[in-house]
């Protein structure tokens, strides 16, 4: 029988039974293998005792199975391995051996109910090999489990004595199964004796591909010799090129409400993310791994924002450094949220990064996702640190931009941006008042001893309060941008256009072709393909026209002023039948005397 193993990257066992997750989640350090375009050939009822070395090289492994081509059904199985040696000083060694398997602290311990009349037998046997010079040297224990059409098996745990050589004493083999069926004992012979004969391949000096865990997910520093990759300017792209999971959510996502998701929707797509965060810790040695539960969080609220952006229109709304000062320069507070229309329930703003503007040391913003749903608008400032590779990063939870979320209401129509954030603002410290109970227990269990349940919600509430009101000046100066960016998005269609921005011409032009025939559509789809493949995205380009024409006024009082910006505003122009509308007028901003001394403004960077 000819069996592949998976290649480790696309765990599928792993993201099917939580249980096998959890038990590998458990190890430290675990290595996984794959098989890509080779076979293990498996000798049916092979005797165990015909094997040479099977000790594993690694403490701790994780092989995935199949699917069997020759087997009619979908079949998936996994093996987690875990060895150790045997402490010197036992007047029994096996007997010490057999009692204490490697099970270290994983879930589910399956221990061996061995008779006395077994353990007599056993005694004797290993008082024999002991005099004759044979000692174990080492404990491995396998665990197995099996994927069947989608239905998930625990096939048991057998646990074996090796010598120095990586041979198995076969006569004190145990194995522990809550399933002692006929079957359930042929599938687990089976898979063992696939991890037996790929470990035996191993130790003779074949090569396997093989996923070792990172010892540091410290990110690297970008060395500024070439540009970098066009994805990594813009936080969608970065969430999705180093997350592909994300995509796959969107694509399951069966409709969105006024903006929301369904509760069914969300509670699939949050079990997605959780599950693929696990995939990742586990490709992480333990003292690297993040412990901080913010990462977690980080990554559930803003995996969530992405997708949702996404599933409403994936549109990017770039805005050009001077058209960024402008909006800066334009008094936006006293626009009302409702007279704000929006092409899509939510997209993205993406404007040049401000290094002076920083919601961590390092990070500088760099955009905002904006999120309709019914009557309130969700503002997600986003950041990035040009002076980090993320292209190079070992994995996606070595960076994490930081970001800064605010829900602005807007219940009353004539809510102003100015009330709505103070509004926001407060509900959220409110919301993150330490709480005026502890719900820490101490339950004692069933062994007589005590477990303690922590209440962490003040010092959870604490840091988050610290990191609002740290980041909230930030926010407050930046909200101007992002308001005028979209009331601009809102006002002025015309004045934007779909582009690939600085992407390869010849692509561009193969991708931007009308295709009728069916040869013309696979040469646009490879086209659009391949600029995806190379970090390129279409985005909206806002205001090329109007930023390459920025207005000056002269000064009239005869004092040759101090060059400075005058402010603009939007102003209310009543339009249509009976004039009942009103639409959003922009009042651009002016620089007054320029040539005197440059205006006080921001530094952008690309």
């Amino acid at each position: 029988m000819n069996l592949d193993v998976t290649h480790p990257k696309n765990l599928f066992l792993l993201q099917e039974i939580p249980e096998a997750l959890q038990a590998c989640l458990y190890c430290d350090k675990v290595s996984r293998y794959n098989l890509s375009g080779k076979k293990i050939t498996l000798v049916e009822n092979r005797p165990w005792e015909s094997f040479s070395n099977v000790l594993w090289p690694d403490l701790n492994t994780w092989v995935e199975f199949g699917p069997d081509p020759h087997t009619v059904g979908k079949f998936r199985w996994g093996a987690l391995i875990k060895r150790d040696g045997i402490s010197l000083g036992h007047d029994n060694p096996f007997a010490w051996g057999v009692k204490n398997p490697v099970y270290g602290e994983s879930p589910g311990e399956l221990c061996p109910d061995l008779s006395e009349p077994m353990l007599e037998e056993l005694n004797s046997l290993s008082q024999q090999l002991i005099k004759s010079g044979k000692t174990p040297t080492w404990r491995q224990s396998t665990y197995l489990w099996m994927l069947l059409n989608g239905d998930p098996r625990t096939l048991g745990v057998y646990n074996d004595l090796l010598d120095s050589q990586g041979q198995i004493f076969t006569f004190f083999r145990t194995r522990a199964s809550a399933d002692l069926s006929d079957d359930t004992l042929q599938w687990a012979r089976m898979v063992m004796s696939m991890t037996c004969s790929m470990a035996e391949r191993i130790n003779q000096g074949e090569s396997f591909p093989c996923d070792q865990a990172l010892e540091s997910i410290s990110p690297p520093s970008y060395e500024g010799t070439v540009p970098p990759p066009a994805w990594t300017l813009y936080h969608p792209s970065r969430m999705t090129r180093k997350r592909p999971y994300l995509r796959q959510i969107e694509r399951n996502i069966s409709a969105l409400k006024e903006g929301a998701f369904t509760e069914t929707d969300f509670r699939q797509a949050s079990a997605e993310i959780g599950k693929n965060w696990n995939l990742e810790m586990l490709r992480i040695a333990r003292d690297a791994r993040p412990h901080n539960s913010h990462v977690s969080q980080y990554e559930a609220n803003w995996g969530m924002t992405c997708v949702s952006s996404m599933a409403q229109g994936d549109a990017i709304y770039k805005i050009p450094p001077s058209l960024a000062e402008e909006f800066i320069q334009t008094e936006v507070g006293d626009v009302c949220l409702s007279e704000i229309q929006k092409p899509y329930n939510a997209y993205y703003v993406s404007f040049p990064l401000c290094r002076d503007l920083e919601l961590e040391p390092g990070w500088g913003v760099d955009g905002a996702y904006v999120h309709w749903q019914g009557t309130e608008v969700f503002i997600g400032l986003t950041s990035r640190n040009p002076d980090l590779d993320y292209a190079k990063a070992p994995s996606y939870l070595s960076i994490q931009d930081p970001c800064f979320g605010l829900h602005l209401d807007y219940k009353d129509l004539l809510t102003t941006v100015k009330e709505a954030i103070s509004t926001g603002i407060a509900d959220f410290l409110k919301r993150n008042e330490p709480p005026t109970d502890n719900l820490s227990t101490t339950v004692t269990r069933p062994d007589g001893s005590i477990a303690t349940g922590i209440d962490i919600r003040a010092k959870s509430r604490k840091k988050r309060r610290e990191t609002f009101l740290r980041q909230q000046p930030v926010f407050e100066e930046v909200i101007n941008l992002v308001i005028n960016a979209m009331c601009f998005i809102s006002a002025y269609p015309e004045e934007t256009e779909i582009t690939w921005e600085d992407a390869p011409v010849e692509l561009v032009k193969k991708a931007e072709a009308p295709a009728v025939s069916r040869r013309e559509r696979n040469i646009k789809d490879a086209a659009e393909g391949k600029l995806n493949d190379l970090g390129y995205r279409k985005v909206v380009l806002c205001g090329r026209r109007l930023a390459e024409a920025l207005e000056v006024a002269p000064s009239h009082d005869g004092r040759s002023p101090r060059t400075h910006w005058r402010r603009g505003h939007w102003r209310r122009q009543a339009h249509g039948e009976a004039m009942a509308s009103h639409r959003l007028i922009w009042i651009r901003p002016v620089i007054v005397n320029r040539g005197q001394n440059p205006p006080t403004g921001h530094l952008y960077q690309a």
